[in-house]
């Protein structure tokens, strides 16, 4: 645990006369997703927390509903509670889907179930209230989550959370703001000095993986690669993949399937001159799509994307690279949009990337994951998917 103590840069001195921030003071960027939960909704959310994780909804969260369903706050936000007329691309920001999201993991990626996920500070990183300590933590999801221990910072209680982050403005060089502008280089630095071992693809994922599967269609069937194939692939990886060598995960999923169809999205394929699927075997587009589905060519797509002239990249990117050692496994095409789905072989991370965000480093990612099972289960966390059983107790 990080204790706030003088040398920290949140040490700041309480607010006197503090009281909740109006939102209409706080943020003008779409309010009327934001008005404050009806009091049907609080009692549905008290109902939903007792029932689902086994604690009463903690006070400082009702008193948040009270303010706003989603109170957002400089860099982030309360999660809401869901509510009949919300968008759907809500949904992600759901107190309701974020608690499930991180109690379906295998450890020791799992939170710890007396631990209440309520916010989001910075991008990816989550807002973690402890229930048997009163204490709240800042935790990345690519970090370890059974204990207090891997921390990015953390408050001894919702108070001292609440005085020091929600309602002060922000400016560039203020405390709060230096803190976010950390939070990217330490978790890398955390990361690399893990020196975690390249992924593997572990066969006890698989029924994970054929829940998340789409129906399967005639022109690609769940079907293995031929030996030959898994050969040529890995032989001629250095030569598209910028001199790097074709993952060891990427391999392993090869005898199993050679690429499929997800619920939302697509793990791509390679050529495989032995396939019984005609464009497999030809290494030709898919009948009826307009892109391919080779894992080469969508690396190749990567590592030539120019983000000044690509989707709105010209609105936000500069023009600024993308990491040669990424490895794109998967993904999808909707409209404008493209997502790349990112292997990171520094630090053995997952990520998933849309076409606009920075691709130069795991830090613009939109979601982060710490392995490949996991990677499928936050892509498809609206998906009934199966639940590791539980491994050995939980610690303090």
């Amino acid at each position: 645990m990080h204790p706030i103590d003088p040398t920290d840069p949140l040490n700041l001195p309480p607010l006197e006369g503090f009281k909740w921030v109006e939102l209409e003071k706080r943020d003008s960027d779409h309010p009327q997703f934001f008005p404050p939960a009806k009091p049907e909704t609080i009692e549905a959310a008290k109902e939903w927390c007792a029932r689902e994780l086994g604690f009463p909804l903690p006070d400082f969260y009702v008193e948040a509903l009270k303010q706003s369903n989603g109170y957002p706050f400089w860099g982030g936000k309360f999660l809401l509670y869901p509510e009949p007329g919300h968008p759907g691309f809500l949904e992600w920001e759901s107190v309701v889907r974020q608690n499930r999201r991180f109690r379906t993991r295998r450890r020791p990626w799992r939170i710890a179930s007396h631990f209440f996920v309520f916010g989001r500070f910075w991008k990816e990183n989550y807002l973690a209230y402890d229930t048997r300590k009163g204490s709240i933590h800042l935790f990345s999801p690519l970090f370890a989550l059974e204990d207090a221990s891997t921390a990015l910072v953390s408050f001894p209680d919702p108070g001292s959370f609440i005085e020091r982050i929600v309602p002060r403005p922000r400016r560039e060089g203020d405390p709060v703001h230096k803190l976010a502008m950390s939070l990217d280089p330490e978790i890398e630095r955390r990361l690399l000095a893990e020196r975690r071992p390249q992924a593997r693809f572990d066969p006890t994922s698989l029924p994970v993986l054929q829940a998340a599967m789409a129906d399967p269609i005639d022109d690609w069937p769940p079907i293995p690669a031929s030996p030959e194939a898994i050969e040529e692939a890995i032989a001629e990886a250095p030569r598209r993949l910028n001199g790097y060598p074709l993952p060891l995960f990427y391999r392993d999923l090869l005898p199993y399937y050679n690429g499929f169809r997800l619920a939302n999205g697509f793990i791509y394929c390679i050529q495989d001159k032995r396939s019984p699927v005609e464009w497999i075997r030809t290494g030709t587009k898919r009948p009826r799509y307009y892109h391919t589905c080779f894992l080469f060519s969508w690396n190749d797509n990567l590592h030539e994307l120019d983000h000044a002239d690509y989707g709105r990249g010209s609105l936000s990117m500069d023009k600024r690279g993308v990491n040669p050692e990424f490895f794109c496994f998967g993904g999808g095409v909707e409209d404008e949009w493209v997502e790349y789905w990112i292997y990171d072989p520094r630090t053995a991370t997952f990520h998933m990337f849309y076409n606009d965000d920075d691709l130069s480093s795991i830090a613009g990612a939109s979601i982060s994951s710490p392995d490949f099972e996991t990677f499928i289960r936050d892509m498809h966390d609206a998906m009934q998917l199966p639940v590791p059983e539980e491994e050995g107790a939980e610690k303090e």
